[in-house]
């Protein structure tokens, strides 16, 4: 384990965090990330100027020998740091309706004050290989996630003259499962006052390349007034 024995030492804790966080940091800047490299640095040099602090009151307080009244547990501290940093992460996530955003980014400060917390405790060549494996996972599984088909979810909103209303639903169920598009479950409303009906289906798809074209063959439904895909 480490021992700080001098000034020098934790110097090069201190730069060890700032060049791990640094590297992951720039890598969340290039996707045009909120928490690039800055805040990146930060946290991984925070996280280990708290464990390393942890470690010399440790020492000291060893130093005091058994019947010392003073008692730390570094454990404590890193548990600390990591339920801190879950509020900063927190704030890195972005939901707007079904869409979500920055989970990689708050995946990536979590996983930076980890790093830091191994670099506070001295263990230098393990933070640095934990660093070169979260960037290969960063850069080297992005682009084959790409070409992994993903499930989306969506709502299909559908106005249509109430005289249609018993036959629009189950016209739609043939169009979408012809194009692999797999109907959740659905829900039905009707306005008496414009004769109109709205319905609803929550769906997902696993291979739909296209929407358009789902669009163009439910709009070929008769007396179709409306028709919303969000």
């Amino acid at each position: 384990m480490f021992q700080y024995t001098g000034n020098i030492e934790v110097f090069l804790m201190m730069l060890v965090a700032v060049a791990l966080g640094g590297v992951i940091g720039l890598e969340r800047e290039f996707h045009g990330s909120p928490a690039g490299l800055r805040t990146h640095i930060l946290v991984c040099l925070g996280a280990a100027i708290i464990m390393g602090s942890s470690r010399i009151f440790e020492e000291s307080f060893i130093l005091r020998g058994a019947q010392s009244v003073f008692r730390i547990d570094p454990g404590r501290i890193a548990a600390g740091v990591v339920t801190g940093i879950g509020f900063l992460g927190a704030g890195a996530i972005v939901r707007s309706h079904d869409f979500v955003r920055g989970l990689t980014t708050a995946a990536c400060i979590w996983y930076v004050a980890a790093t830091g917390i191994v670099v506070g405790c001295g263990l230098y060549l393990p933070a640095v290989i934990v660093t070169v494996l979260g960037l290969l996972v960063l850069m080297g599984l992005n682009p084959i996630g790409h070409h992994i088909p993903k499930v989306e979810y969506g709502k299909i909103t559908i106005t249509s003259n109430m005289a249609d209303g018993d036959d629009i639903e189950t016209l739609c169920r043939q169009i979408l499962g012809g194009c692999s598009v797999i109907i959740d479950s659905t829900g039905i409303s009707a306005n008496a006052e414009t004769a109109r009906i709205t319905l609803t289906m929550w769906v997902h798809s696993r291979k739909l390349k296209d929407k358009s074209d789902v669009l163009k063959k439910l709009l070929s439904l008769p007396d179709i007034l409306d028709i919303a895909w969000q």
